[in-house]
């Protein structure tokens, strides 16, 4: 006799071919927290940006003559593609601040130590990858702030060698650079940030949620949950970000430049790339590729240098000191970045 259909057995019966209870194994109760929930919350923002980027595809022509145009069109002749186009620029914003937090997070309870080191190499690449993917969301709109970017990684080819000579139509004659760089964002950066993506969400399957550090974990409850409760509390995160983007958004819709004129450099990078800026206002374009590889060696290099096998924080006083200065020193940099006027670097 045929059981009656129910919303159990309709379950049982989809678990059986897609196993996806395989994943509701249990998480502590930390895992719940804003903290501990940082890394859910990037994926969120990168949902967001996934989804307002594949629609803005449709609207958008990547040759040089013609993208400041299509921007513009989308900007004054539809209401929704504008804010399509302004959640996109927003959730950019958020995606790397939440990235940055995570990062930050991991490095203070030691999430890094052993056995996961591995995901924290992963965790890094991801965050050079979104990098990359807001360097070239920045040149794709092709006004004189993207004009600028892009001349100042062409003129990197004293210190980098034959690998500027991609941000030129050198590399390839006949072919725009705008169309590679283009290419770039929508079709190389996302497959390799959605690879590393699944490897860093497969060893936190298999790893587990890292523990609180000793101090704190007298302030946790022991009481055990769910992935599927965790995934609940990240479903009400989403809903509250998409509102907030949605009214950032309608507050603050970004604006775009002018179409690039040569000769000139009276712009200055978006807000995440300011503290290169200041870097520059010092050290010139040496400065800019210096602070960049020491930045990303040294936090490749954190498993190595805190090698301690607690993330016990009273036994980690010097490193977690130094990072709090260093990342105390960026956010400075960005404010100064911010406030400061714009000066010529590359000699135009």
């Amino acid at each position: 006799m045929a059981q009656p259909f129910t919303q159990r057995n309709w379950v049982i019966k989809l678990n059986e071919r897609l196993r996806f209870l395989d994943m509701n194994y249990e998480v502590p109760s930390h895992a719940n927290t804003i903290w501990y929930s940082l890394g859910g919350i990037t994926l969120i923002g990168i949902v967001y940006l996934f989804i307002s980027g594949v629609w803005m595809t449709q609207f958008y022509a990547p040759l040089p003559d013609q993208a400041t145009a299509s921007v513009n069109q989308m900007i004054n002749q539809s209401s929704f593609n504008n804010l399509i186009r302004s959640i996109h620029y927003w959730a950019a914003q958020f995606v790397i601040l939440s990235m940055a937090l995570h990062l930050l997070r991991v490095f203070i309870s030691g999430s890094f130590k052993k056995p996961r080191e591995g995901n924290w190499y992963i965790g890094v690449i991801l965050f050079g990858i979104m990098f990359g993917l807001y360097f070239s969301g920045t040149i794709i709109k092709w006004d004189q702030e993207a004009y600028e970017a892009l001349l100042h990684a062409a003129a990197l080819k004293d210190f980098i060698g034959v690998l500027a000579l991609w941000f030129t139509d050198e590399f390839a004659p006949g072919i725009p650079v705008l169309l590679r760089i283009y290419g770039l964002h929508v079709a190389i950066l996302p497959a390799l940030l959605l690879v590393f993506i699944g490897g860093h969400l497969y060893l936190i399957n298999k790893l587990k949620i890292s523990p609180l550090p000793k101090e704190h974990e007298r302030l946790a409850s022991n009481k055990k949950q769910t992935f599927g409760g965790h995934a609940k509390k990240l479903t009400g995160y989403a809903f509250v970000i998409l509102g907030l983007l949605i009214a950032v958004s309608v507050l603050l819709p970004p604006g775009l430049g002018f179409s690039p004129v040569e000769g000139l450099e009276v712009t200055k990078p978006p807000g995440w790339f300011l503290w290169i800026y200041t870097v520059e206002n010092f050290f010139g374009l040496p400065g800019l590729v210096w602070s960049s590889v020491i930045i990303g060696v040294s936090l490749l290099l954190v498993p190595f240098i805190d090698r301690k096998i607690s993330p016990h924080l009273s036994e980690r006083k010097l490193v977690l000191s130094i990072g709090m200065i260093l990342t105390s020193v960026l956010v400075v940099a960005i404010i100064a970045g911010y406030f400061s006027a714009p000066v010529p670097h590359i000699g135009m």
